[in-house]
């Protein structure tokens, strides 16, 4: 099975037109965390050039703090922003004819519903009761079975993502970004994607192998090394 590149871009935060060319799927920010109806057109105009499957990226609705803080929300109004962030997104590619295929959450909104399984849950509903299918995109951790059959059970296809550029506890969650180290320079993310691929296992800060399905690589559009990073990782996937 090959691996495909996704990052989160429609973010005004780094090189669009650069990096979406070598990706295979775009996460476009949906106005709450970041982006525009402008920005979104624009970038799903570049997806659409260059043949790349488009996800709506949601968050909470946070843009001072560009979605990376997490905000107390009912059930209901987590689910209706979800809701409306898709479908602002989804109006804006219609007009473009550019289909919508799935669903990845952003910054806090990710880490939270990775940690809290009525958080994931929401989510997953809000995705469930569109009238479109659209796929969830999430991180792959040791509860990648349960959480895979939780979206099957809803009729939503699950999309297992690893992060290239991440350091990794070993509950299989992201590190902090508040610890220095939890960052990697394009050096080691490139020799983590090789682990990853080549031993379909990540490997944990402290050395710990955690066994996970991996379908994705996420490459941090907001990175200012992500274009040299994500060039570096299509070459040893299209050699791989």
């Amino acid at each position: 099975m090959s691996v495909l590149i996704n990052a989160d871009v429609g973010e005004e935060q780094g090189s669009d037109e650069e990096l979406i060319p070598i990706i295979d799927m775009a996460n476009i920010a949906c106005g709450a965390h970041a982006g525009n109806i402008e920005v979104m057109q624009h970038t799903l105009d570049l997806a659409n050039s260059h043949r790349v499957t488009v996800g709506a990226h949601v968050s909470y609705p946070d843009r001072e703090g560009f979605g990376r803080r997490s905000i107390v929300m009912s059930p209901q109004l987590l689910s209706k922003s979800i809701g409306d962030q898709i479908s602002t997104l989804e109006e804006v590619a219609k007009a473009q004819n550019i289909p919508i295929s799935y669903v990845k959450p952003h910054g806090a909104l990710y880490n939270d519903m990775m940690r809290d399984e009525e958080i994931f849950s929401v989510v997953l509903e809000a995705i469930a009761f569109r009238q479109s299918p659209l796929a969830f995109m999430f991180q792959t951790t040791l509860d990648w079975d349960k959480l895979g059959e939780l979206c099957i059970d809803r009729n939503v296809q699950p999309i297992f993502e690893a992060f290239a550029d991440r350091r990794y506890e070993d509950s299989g969650l992201l590190m902090s970004r508040s610890k220095s180290e939890a960052c990697l320079d394009p050096t080691e993310a490139l020799a983590q994607v090789k682990s990853m691929i080549s031993d379909q296992c990540i490997v944990t800060a402290s050395g710990h192998k955690l066994s996970v399905p991996i379908q994705t690589l996420c490459v941090h559009g907001d990175n200012p090394e992500a274009v040299t990073l994500a060039k570096d990782i299509r070459a040893f996937l299209d050699q791989a």
